[in-house]
């Protein structure tokens, strides 16, 4: 799955085990959801990964990267649970942001859970966070 953003070329892929840009995929968590500080309680989980519980999380699910020709732009994993598949962490660099590149993250969910039978996504967001509970109402695209 490809789109273009301004003066990139993205594309959704889902992480192998060659990946190695841990650190980098940190980073990028990191800075996706600094905007939550101060603003949720208790804080997001995700100031409490690191390079290591990363590596171990794609143990039980998957990670879905959203790339630049040099770089990630961003990412979310994707769980297949018993009645659904279970959506955590997507993210996408703050510059970036406004693109699309979070939709065509989902859009690489929606197609995980397509071939894995699931007809149910779950997303749990933060209730404070409004500008992101309100728009994801009713927001499933069904196939």
């Amino acid at each position: 799955m490809e789109r273009f953003v301004p003066n990139q070329k993205i594309e959704v892929v889902h992480a192998t085990n060659e990946f190695r840009n841990w650190q980098r995929l940190l980073e990028l968590l990191q800075a996706a959801f600094k905007y939550q500080e101060h603003r949720i309680d208790p804080p997001s989980s995700v100031y409490a990964l690191d390079v290591k519980s990363l590596m171990q999380k794609v143990q039980h699910e998957r990670l879905i990267l959203a790339r630049t020709h040099s770089d990630v732009a961003g990412c979310v994993f994707a769980e297949n649970q018993a009645a659904c598949v279970y959506v955590s962490k997507l993210a996408v660099w703050p510059h970036l942001q406004g693109q699309g590149i979070g939709r065509l993250l989902m859009r690489g969910v929606e197609d995980y859970a397509y071939d894995a039978g699931k007809t149910v996504l779950e997303l749990n967001t933060r209730i404070e966070l409004t500008e992101i509970v309100e728009p994801s109402r009713g927001s499933a695209s069904p196939r």
